[in-house]
């Protein structure tokens, strides 16, 4: 399904991967990984994109987004990465110490990113991160 806006007509889709520093296996703690999808949900209602479905592993998360083509996956990954990144120690400093001793930490600076179109493809992308965790 296409979108509009101004003169122009979209449809761009992304399958985003980020993981956390030292690749830490934080996300067994249910309550910490919930915490988390919730907030991205949060950002991406006051964003240029839309979350199709997210899902953590133990120690990375997967996101299938629309977006706007006003805005680039860098600014979506940084938004992200940023905002999550303090919330989370915000909200769980005290676990995330026992993680991280001596620097603030989270996420690893580096990230996936594939534009995926709709079809085949694009229904077993979903499936696949749906299954994770």
């Amino acid at each position: 399904m296409y979108k509009s806006k101004n003169h122009s007509k979209y449809s761009l889709t992304a399958h985003i991967v980020f993981a956390t520093k030292y690749r830490k296996k934080l996300f067994n703690d249910r309550l910490l990984a919930e915490e988390l999808k919730a907030k991205l949900i949060v950002i991406s209602y006051k964003s240029n994109f839309d979350i199709i479905t997210l899902e953590v592993d133990i120690d990375h998360i997967h996101i299938l987004i629309d977006y706007e083509p006003n805005i680039s996956i860098v600014q979506i990954v940084r938004r992200l990465k940023q905002e999550t990144h303090h919330h989370m120690w915000t909200i769980f400093e005290k676990e995330l110490r026992m993680y991280y001793w001596y620097d603030r930490l989270f996420w690893s600076k580096g990230y996936f990113v594939c534009s995926i179109g709709k079809g085949s493809s694009y229904d077993t992308i979903i499936k696949y991160i749906d299954n994770q965790g």
